[in-house]
């Protein structure tokens, strides 16, 4: 039992540095691309956001994650943006429809926004919800 331990342990060491360059990767990706893209957990915590919504916002992931992305939504389009949650919660995809701010201006502008589950092929992750990612 305790060499299978130390074998799966030696294993999963193994497979960092393969982690480290897929997420790396990711983030290259992201951040290159002229979409704003942010991922949450399971739980709808926000994980991610990419360069391309800092710059857009003038929102930090920080300041994201405390819930000031609010702010940058139109008031009359927060209500419908506040049900994004229950998307993440039953793991269905959605597309919405929104005014975001841009903070170089203070301008608002139409948005779509794209949200899709990834799935835990292993099923190790509550209800199977690896992340979810959301793009506009």
């Amino acid at each position: 039992m305790r060499k299978q331990r130390s074998d799966r342990s030696a294993k999963d060491r193994s497979l960092m540095p393969d982690l480290r360059e897929g997420e790396r990767h990711f983030r290259w990706l992201a951040d290159g691309i002229p979409h704003m893209v942010l991922t949450a957990n399971p739980d709808g915590c926000f994980d991610y956001c990419n360069q391309r919504w800092a710059s857009y916002t003038g929102l930090s992931l920080e300041q994201t994650q405390a819930g000031a992305w609010r702010t940058a939504i139109h008031p009359e389009d927060l209500e419908k943006v506040d049900r994004w949650p229950e998307a993440v919660a039953s793991g269905c995809e959605y597309e919405i429809e929104y005014r975001l701010r841009r903070a170089s201006d203070g301008a608002y502008r139409w948005h779509l926004e794209r949200g899709a589950p990834l799935r835990d092929r292993f099923k190790k992750s509550p209800g199977g919800l690896l992340t979810f990612s959301a793009s506009c």
